[in-house]
């Protein structure tokens, strides 16, 4: 991959940047489609500052919902859903 991408991270490219890169990337995470872990089409040579990012963006949004999880079952804290008759 890194050779295919002449070294060069994908996501910069397509935001018209051109940065060095030495880290391939599963466009679809290996837990979400194991099949698709060693498929060309489904990685790519990204630099270290968006990986992390993109890493950091899962990790996120993942507390977010562990979070809210946390105090749907707390029995001082009250969910109330939006009302889909509305």
């Amino acid at each position: 991959m890194l050779q295919r991408d002449n070294y060069l991270c994908q996501v910069c490219k397509r935001a018209g940047r051109i940065t060095p890169a030495t880290t391939v990337h599963h466009i679809k995470a290996v837990r979400v489609d194991y099949g698709k872990r060693l498929d060309p089409n489904n990685l790519e040579t990204i630099c270290k500052a968006c990986h992390n990012a993109e890493h950091n963006e899962r990790a996120k949004s993942l507390h977010d919902k562990q979070e809210k999880i946390k105090s749907a079952r707390r029995s001082d804290v009250f969910v109330f859903n939006a009302n889909p008759e509305t």
